[in-house]
């Protein structure tokens, strides 16, 4: 799979979940709302055309003078179908914060 089918199929199954799924550099990128994150990685770990089993990297970017100011960013890794795909979850400065993926272990 390419990364843009992999946006596309991102996009065909989380839908209104999915704020942007975009290639850049031939690196696909995923935006979801904060309040979706818990079902989207959840789906993204157990659907086997995703099979995202590997959270290599959590980070987070500050979008100076932009709203929402921050994003909490991840990289994830499909060890069975060798695909990277990069999560964004944007918050604005008044309520930075994003819910734990801790549940889905």
């Amino acid at each position: 799979m390419t990364p843009e089918q992999l946006a596309e199929s991102l996009r065909a199954a989380f839908g209104d979940k999915v704020r942007a799924a975009d290639v850049a550099h031939g690196e696909t990128t995923l935006e979801i709302h904060r309040d979706d994150a818990l079902a989207v990685f959840g789906a993204l770990r157990d659907q086997p055309e995703f099979a995202f089993n590997m959270l290599c990297d959590v980070t987070a970017v500050d979008y100076l003078g932009t709203s929402p100011r921050f994003a909490v960013v991840y990289h994830l890794y499909s060890l069975p179908q060798n695909h990277r795909l990069r999560v964004k979850i944007r918050v604005v400065e008044t309520d930075a914060w994003v819910h734990s993926l801790t549940p889905l272990r």
